[in-house]
């Protein structure tokens, strides 16, 4: 029998499909027609996202601001109103303004250090928030953001801001991935998987029966909830670098012009 050395027309179309599949699954998932296009995404840097954002959370490189005793590490990074504004990532002191108390929420919570001036009964938003030495939903994500980018891609701004950020693209819907930011009204976080999210979530928690206290909110995980505006991801050009210091600045002065918040919000808002 004669021995063939060719390709016949057959094998030939039957070559170019496998080709062609092999070289679409490895230029990424295409959309189908009419659905918005897939947004590039990097598993190596959203992971690192991830695991940044556990590190600090449980008390770890570089926050040097401990946990409190006998927690397990579970809190670590208080929530603070406004800390991590400053004009580089990291956390820093809250501020008072522009908050409002969570209803029902003791007035006595809300009188840390650096808000003991606002601490009246004409103060427009209650008592203002703790002023700790913390961070606030968007200045955690810009903080763990900063980190793992090597400069400042979120800026200082509120979470209207970060979410306006020149470089973020939305993902759409069903697409999200580890690393990226899940926004909803007023709140940021940064996307786990499996419909988890690593956040600061607010000033304090409620009771969990009548009878309970209020209590301290630190950085955790949360469920992303039903009230998700969307998720958005790294996709463009990033702003110029900002040098990104090796540990998180000391505890200073209270930064100046924060945008006010409206008369309503439990205990975070905008930041």
């Amino acid at each position: 029998m004669k021995k063939h050395t060719g390709v016949t027309p057959a094998t030939l179309v039957l070559l170019l499909g496998v080709s062609s599949a092999a070289f679409l699954s490895f230029a990424g998932p295409v959309a189908a027609a009419g659905s918005p296009p897939a947004v590039p995404y990097d598993p190596v840097k959203g992971q690192a996202l991830v695991s940044q954002a556990k590190q600090i959370m449980l008390g770890g490189s570089p926050w040097t601001g401990g946990c409190v005793p006998n927690t397990g590490g579970l809190h670590c990074v208080p929530y603070s109103w406004g800390g991590g504004h400053g004009a580089q990532p990291g956390p820093s002191d809250g501020i008072c303004q522009g908050w409002s108390r969570a209803s029902g929420a003791p007035k006595t919570l809300f009188a840390g250090p650096a808000c003991a001036h606002s601490v009246s009964k004409a103060h427009p938003y209650g008592y203002g928030d703790n002023g700790k030495y913390g961070l606030d939903c968007s200045g955690f994500v810009r903080w763990v953001y900063a980190l793992v980018y090597g400069l400042d891609v979120l800026g200082p701004g509120t979470t209207d801001g970060q979410q306006a950020r020149p470089g973020l693209a939305k993902v759409p819907a069903g697409q999200q991935q580890p690393g990226d930011l899940v926004f909803s009204p007023g709140h940021v976080a940064i996307y786990a998987g499996n419909g988890m999210m690593i956040d600061e979530p607010h000033t304090y928690d409620p009771p969990a029966k009548p009878s309970g206290s209020w209590t301290q909110a630190y950085a955790r995980v949360d469920a992303v909830g039903q009230h998700v505006s969307g998720y958005y991801r790294v996709a463009g050009p990033a702003p110029a670098p900002i040098p990104i210091p090796t540990s998180p600045p000391s505890p200073g002065p209270v930064p100046t012009g924060w945008p006010a918040a409206a008369a309503g919000w439990l205990d975070h808002g905008a930041p």
